[in-house]
């Protein structure tokens, strides 16, 4: 008989909303359907403004590197 995958969690998915790479998925999300006012954008440079979804998930991928456990915090 074969058996299916079952997808594993995470144990700490509890503490998932405190990932730096979460709060990066998010921000794309928001910046995906709500773009930046024109005002802001124009602060930006402009090879920025056209790869801002990119930047931040960028980010989100180099932060979920990052150590975000409470014994690091104590070091």
């Amino acid at each position: 008989m074969m058996q299916k995958n079952k997808v594993k969690v995470v144990s700490n998915w509890r503490d998932g909303w405190r990932w730096f790479s979460t709060w990066a998925m998010l921000l794309i999300v928001y910046l995906t359907l709500n773009p930046l006012p024109p005002e802001v954008m124009a602060l930006l440079p402009p090879e920025l403004q056209q790869k801002m979804i990119a930047v931040v998930a960028m980010a989100g991928f180099v932060l979920r590197f990052i150590s975000q456990s409470k014994d690091h915090y104590h070091d």
